[in-house]
Parts: C-alpha cells; sequence; structure tokens
C-alpha cells in the first residue's frame, strides 16, 4: 500500500525557469510537495533550520555552492535531507550517501521515480550519478544489449560464458551506475 506521507522539498536555484519547469513538473504529483524555494546558501540554510525537507533539489548548473559546506549544515540542522544535485558530477565532486547526481539527460517521470524511491530507501543510499560521465563499461554493455533483447539472466550467463550470480552482479552496477531501479527502466535507457 502507498504512503501518504507528503515529500517535502527545497528547490534551490536562481533560474526562474529551473524554479518553474520543476515547478510544474512536481505539481502534478500529490506526495510531492514544494516546501519552499531558495536562490542562495543563506536561503538554504534558513530553509534546512525550518522546514526539515526530505530533499533539497539543486541546479548546480546555475548555482556554485559549495556542496561540502552544505553537507556540513544539512548535518546540524536536518540530518535527514537529502540533496539531489542537478548537474554532472565533476572528477572533483564529493562522493556522499546523502548526493543523488542528476543529469540534464533525464525525464521527468524518471526523475519522479528517483525522489520516490529515494524517499522510501529502496535505492541504495550511496551517490548515484546519472550522466554521460558513468558510462556502462563494454562488459556491461554488452548485458544491458542482451537484456534489451529479453534474455533472462541464466541466459545472458550462458550466451556470455559467465556464472548467473556474474550477470547479477553486472546488473546491480549498471542500475547503480544509470541510477535505474529494474530491467524496463534499463530498456527504456538503452533505447534512448
Amino acid at each position: 500500500m502507498e504512503s501518504n506521507k507528503c515529500i517535502q522539498m527545497v528547490l534551490v536555484s536562481n533560474s526562474s525557469l529551473f524554479i518553474d519547469g520543476m515547478s510544474r513538473i512536481i505539481d502534478n504529483e500529490g506526495n510531492i510537495k514544494i516546501a519552499a524555494q531558495a536562490s542562495d546558501s543563506k536561503e538554504v540554510e534558513k530553509c534546512l533550520a525550518q522546514i526539515k525537507p526530505s530533499f533539497l533539489f539543486l541546479d548546480n548548473t546555475a548555482l556554485d555552492l559549495d556542496i561540502n559546506r552544505l553537507l556540513s549544515i544539512i548535518k546540524k540542522k536536518s540530518p535527514n535531507t537529502r540533496i539531489i544535485l542537478f548537474g554532472d558530477q565533476n572528477q572533483d565532486g564529493p562522493i556522499s550517501p546523502n548526493i543523488t547526481y542528476i543529469s540534464k539527460k533525464i525525464n521527468s517521470a524518471d526523475l519522479i521515480s528517483i525522489i520516490k524511491s529515494l524517499d522510501k530507501g529502496s535505492l541504495l543510499r550511496e551517490a548515484i550519478a546519472v550522466d554521460i560521465k558513468r558510462k556502462p563499461t563494454k562488459m556491461e554493455m554488452k548485458i544491458i544489449d542482451l537484456v534489451v533483447t529479453g534474455l533472462s539472466n541464466k541466459e545472458i550467463a550462458k550466451k556470455l560464458s559467465i556464472s548467473e550470480k556474474t550477470v547479477k552482479a553486472h546488473l546491480t552496477n549498471i542500475f547503480m551506475k544509470l541510477g535505474l531501479r529494474n530491467r524496463y527502466q534499463l530498456i527504456v535507457w538503452r533505447k534512448n
């Protein structure tokens, strides 16, 4: 049974286009609420102290916030708040269980799915980068292509001369790299 708990989110950007677009996407979801909007570090701190939202959705393409400092503030003021960072993870970007990286290539349905999954805790609690920099390996791409053709794990293992357990391990890595939860989402990702 689906929980009626409201997921509170603070949108953080100085881009009206980002705020308006995200507001329209989220307004269609009954159990996700935009609790506030912020455009700088001071406003974010205030929101963390007063609202203690489930998520801060940061537009890192428009802002240049010190994410490590922000993680420190979250730890003190709102330890259950997680960051969804819109923008590619760069090499020096922090890796934290509280950060999920979302690239601009993601569609709105997948974004909502990720938010709900993170809120339920069904995705592993580590940084998930959904960007082109974390491409699957050659072996993972072979497995993805075989999944797309409809093969089972056992059939994939036989075709690639590896164990079924190894196929499962590769699929887990693939899902983590791409921020996906199941084979259907993987097929959609591959076809796009």
